[in-house]
């Protein structure tokens, strides 16, 4: 079985705690192919957690100074509260994606439900089950582990767990 390669997402809280989520993209994707994606859904990430992104990994860093990321985690943020986003694959697989710092302004009141009606949020969404374009005009579209490509969000709610 093929291994997924990985960006990992390393966040940080306003009580200086950090926490990561990962999304897995296919192999044959070229490095630099792989550091534009990390970049572009650092920017996706960034917009809809409270918490301040403070590295992006692929196996090695990435450089995400110059991305133009929050500077500061938000008097809110905390990597305990979590938007947790569940996708099924081509193959029916399902796997999912945590976000730490979740901002309680991104969930429909009333109840744990993520308002996907929010711009940042659809565009999250749209970049995970749709991919980015990169420069070059190629896809990346995230997969599961499997490198099974993500095609549709089947539930998005906020969580409490510890990091």
């Amino acid at each position: 079985m093929a291994i997924s390669p990985k960006i990992i997402f390393s966040i940080k809280d306003n009580k200086g705690k950090v926490s990561t989520t990962e999304v897995k993209i296919p192999t044959g994707i070229t490095l630099s192919n792989m550091i534009e994606f990390a970049g572009d859904m650092a920017v996706l990430i960034d917009a809809i957690t409270t918490g301040v992104i403070v590295g992006v990994s692929i196996g090695i860093s990435v450089d995400t100074s110059a991305l133009g990321l929050t500077g500061a985690a938000g008097s809110t943020a905390d990597v305990e509260e979590k938007g947790r986003f569940q996708f099924q694959t081509a193959g029916g697989f399902y796997t999912y994606v945590n976000v730490p710092c979740w901002s309680d302004t991104d969930v429909v009141a009333g109840s744990d439900a993520i308002d996907q009606a929010d711009v940042d949020v659809a565009a999250f969404i749209a970049a995970m089950v749709s991919g980015l374009t990169l420069i070059d005009l190629s896809v990346v579209q995230p997969t599961d582990a499997r490198e099974d490509d993500i095609t549709v969000l089947s539930s998005a709610f906020e969580r409490f767990r510890a990091s």
